[in-house]
């Protein structure tokens, strides 16, 4: 069920040529929204408004936070502390993971680590938050099946960085499932759509 409240918040033209037009974007902690997308070589970039409701950092180049070799924009997610985590597909048919430690300080702005050794991953992953505050990442693979990993305990390590296990699938899955709501679960998404990033809030099935 869609609520009535729908906001647009108009951007400033800030997609260079290098960048690519899907993103992804964010509601920080501080209310201010940040948008990530993949550029043209391979490396993730940001942009993020100043404060809440605010002008943006910059209408120019944005920064990067590195990537090397990613094939798909990153999949962001806020936890309950306020960390900031980045999954993205690899052109080596991983999924590989950055994170926000503090303040503008990421792990790392060059090659991202992997987070699997599967190495057959085509899909684009769906990123999640459980209701402990673990997240967990799922990933389509050549062989049509889905697989997963998922935090140990919230802010805590990977149950695995090596071959993720199979959720199955029959070997005839085309596409990565969307997560799902739990019914009555309200959650306010942001996208961004010709020029402006939309939220919406749901209010659940």
């Amino acid at each position: 069920m869609l609520a009535s409240n729908i906001d647009a918040l108009r951007l400033p033209t800030f997609f260079a040529a290098t960048l690519l037009p899907a993103a992804s974007l964010i509601l920080n902690p501080d209310g201010t929204l940040e948008i990530f997308t993949l550029g043209a070589d391979g490396d993730v970039y940001h942009n993020s408004q100043m404060y809440s409701a605010g002008s943006w950092y910059t209408t120019g180049a944005w920064p990067t936070l590195g990537g090397g070799g990613l094939a798909s924009s990153p999949e962001a997610l806020v936890n309950s502390s306020g960390i900031v985590s980045l999954f993205a597909l690899g052109s080596d048919g991983n999924v590989h993971a950055n994170y926000r430690i503090s303040g503008n300080d990421w792990a790392t702005t060059a090659t991202w680590g992997p987070l699997s050794s599967n190495g057959n991953f085509i899909g684009t992953q769906p990123a999640i938050i459980n209701s402990d505050g673990r997240l967990e990442v799922f990933a389509l693979a050549a062989d049509g099946n889905v697989y997963h990993d998922a935090q140990i305990s919230s802010d805590g390590a990977w149950y695995t960085t090596g071959i993720w296990p199979t959720l199955g699938g029959n070997g005839t899955l085309l596409g990565a499932p969307p997560p799902k709501l739990l019914p009555g679960t309200p959650v306010k998404e942001y996208v961004y759509v010709n020029g402006q990033v939309i939220a919406i809030e749901n209010a659940g099935p």
